[in-house]
């Protein structure tokens, strides 16, 4: 497209729209089971524990494929190397 001559364009100006709401960051913590990073809101903590959702036994949504669906653990967890 950077060779294509400015007239294959269509050059106007747009208004002015507002910022979209950006998504909020979280801090990541450690699974205290399998080691995986987890985002902390969605963390479960049991005793001194900080458990991922799928070691918790939780059902969670993930994408997968072709849209969003419930799983009862989460596919290919990487194994905690030492």
């Amino acid at each position: 497209m950077a060779q294509l001559p400015e007239e294959e364009f269509e050059i106007q100006e747009v208004e002015i729209v507002d910022e979209i709401e950006r998504a909020p960051i979280f801090e990541s913590v450690r699974c205290s089971k399998c080691g995986e990073l987890v985002m902390e809101p969605r963390a479960v903590r049991i005793g001194n524990e900080v458990l991922c959702p799928a070691c918790a036994g939780l059902e969670i949504s993930a994408v997968i494929g072709r849209g969003i669906t419930k799983l009862k653990r989460v596919p290919f967890i990487a194994k905690k190397t030492l």
